[in-house]
């Protein structure tokens, strides 16, 4: 994956907005299991965020 500096704007291709949306997934799991340690008694549902799991099922659905 290409970083921000490196992507040309007027030349954004498909593979690079496919990488960010599974690098944004990745990123909330990463986040979401951290949490778990830190906060053990914090249940599935207090870590839920409705956009984030929205934004999931979008990506999981549309992305290969």
């Amino acid at each position: 994956m290409r970083t921000w500096g490196e992507i040309d704007l007027d030349d954004v291709h498909e593979d690079d907005i496919l990488d960010r949306d599974k690098a944004i997934v990745e990123l909330w799991d990463a986040f979401r299991a951290y949490m778990k340690i830190m906060v053990p008694f914090a249940s599935d549902e207090a870590l839920a965020h409705p956009v984030l799991d929205k934004y999931r099922d979008f990506v999981e659905k549309s992305r290969p």
